[in-house]
């Protein structure tokens, strides 16, 4: 077995230590920027929640029918909901 210095077994573990250190911080700052992206997106689905819901308030609308002889009834006209939601989606779908 050859002779190894303990100045050249320091020096190379040095060396092996130092790539995974630089490793260990990129992944450190990969993770930052993934949180950093996931709090973007949750936002953005929030905001689009937000805009839902303010389309489903919009939709529901009384009217009033009369169907003769004086009687007049009030019902409520609900357009789908499903198809702005489904909207909302795809647009929500494009954001990601």
């Amino acid at each position: 077995m050859p002779f190894v210095s303990s100045k050249n077994l320091l020096t190379n573990r040095k060396q092996r230590i130092q790539p995974r250190n630089e490793r260990d911080l990129s992944h450190l700052s990969d993770i930052a920027q993934n949180k950093q992206q996931r709090a973007q997106l949750s936002a953005k689905i929030r905001e689009a929640a937000e805009v839902t819901a303010a389309a489903a308030a919009v939709v529901v609308k009384a009217v009033v029918v009369d169907i003769g002889a004086g009687t007049v009834v009030a019902k409520q006209v609900v357009i789908v909901v499903v198809v702005v939601h489904v909207v909302v989606e795809v647009v929500v779908g494009k954001m990601l």
